[in-house]
């Protein structure tokens, strides 16, 4: 089957590791694969060097790929006139995108079948313009029960549910020899919506258990968190590592694992880490929860809430009975993360779309 697959850009955001990771898998069962990205990595206002590393895992697994640009944001005829060309060059059976904005570029390509995937559980636009390319879409994968909740009414019988999934494998994990000092990870893009300074807040409250808070990720909130983790005087224990490509090392390292969003789809990072067996608190945005509850493996509070999010975060710092208990039962139980059932679920989809 030949599949073409849109996204962003070739960056370290969920749904682009998702994407990657569920085209490389695609590609090894001998499906022909290509990724049409709407801006590069610097457009994006992405690390070049992930991108890169990004890139060069994709022409490793034969996946070819095309960029329509970032001008095609302001100027739609120009991204339609260059959808319409690669579209015409690869040849798809069936494209999936993960954008809202290339729907609108393959309203006027004939032919051509589409599915769509929401990777956030935010409308992210006005819901007259959703139902216009809606009605280009054969199928709309909602990536969580909450997502498929949410988006019900947009998209009525077209709607899908196949739970985020991926290639991570448990890395070997590493006992953590300094001092006792519990390792308290995020990983993620620093990013107003991630509500790191909640993150912060929180661990200022709990401040005299023995921790370390390590965030991986890159965004314009760096230099505001930085200042914020030293007003508040927790600097010396929050270190800022940027961009990552050894994920799997990190959080092997690692012994608990945070996100506080205000608004999640199903992440990709919190499926990482249960995959790791890393013991989590989350805020309840999307399907966080349902990770949580499936794997068996730590907490959920409500978006926001400083006094439970530290609270909880607290107990498992200073409890290393209970963070053993999470980890095995993230360890047994999130198997059913796996990329091939994702890779099984979605080609199954396509083919029903091409009856």
């Amino acid at each position: 089957m030949k599949i073409m697959h849109v996204i962003c850009g070739p960056g370290a955001g969920g749904a682009e590791i998702f994407v990657k990771d569920m085209a490389v898998k695609m590609a090894r069962d001998s499906h022909k694969i290509h990724i049409v990205f709407l801006q590069t990595a610097i457009e994006s206002g992405r690390d070049k060097e992930f991108g890169e590393h990004f890139l060069s895992s994709l022409t490793e697994a034969g996946i070819g790929y095309d960029f329509i640009g970032v001008k095609a944001r302001k100027n739609p005829l120009w991204g339609m006139v260059r959808m319409r060309r690669i579209v015409k060059e690869v040849g798809p059976d069936i494209v999936h995108s993960h954008l809202y904005w290339p729907l609108v570029f393959l309203a006027f390509i004939p032919g051509v079948r589409v599915v769509f995937t929401k990777h956030s559980i935010e409308f992210g636009a006005p819901i007259f313009l959703l139902r216009l390319v809606m009605l280009r879409v054969k199928a709309f994968v909602a990536i969580c029960g909450a997502c498929r909740e949410e988006f019900k009414s947009l998209a009525g019988k077209k709607i899908v549910q196949i739970d985020n999934g991926t290639s991570f494998k448990n890395p070997v994990r590493v006992v953590n020899k300094n001092s006792g000092v519990v390792r308290v990870l995020y990983v993620g893009r620093l990013y107003e919506v991630k509500n790191i300074g909640m993150l912060l807040r929180s661990c200022k409250k709990i401040e005299e258990s023995n921790f370390e808070l390590h965030i991986a990720g890159e965004g314009p909130q760096l230099n505001e968190l930085r200042l914020l983790a030293e007003e508040i005087g927790i600097s010396h224990k929050v270190f800022f590592l940027g961009n990552i490509n050894n994920v799997d090392e990190v959080m092997s390292r690692s012994d608990i694992f945070v996100l506080s969003s205000n608004s999640e789809g199903l992440p990709i990072s919190l499926i990482e880490a249960s995959i790791s067996g890393l013991p989590c608190v989350v805020t309840n945005v999307g399907g966080c929860e349902e990770v949580i509850e499936k794997c068996r493996n730590g907490f959920s509070v409500e978006a926001g809430d400083v006094e439970g999010f530290s609270c909880n975060l607290k107990r498992l710092i200073d409890d290393s009975s209970l963070r053993e208990e999470f980890s095995r039962n993230a360890l047994n139980e999130s198997k059913y993360y796996s990329i091939e059932r994702v890779v099984a679920d979605h080609i199954k989809l396509y083919k029903n779309v091409l009856l």
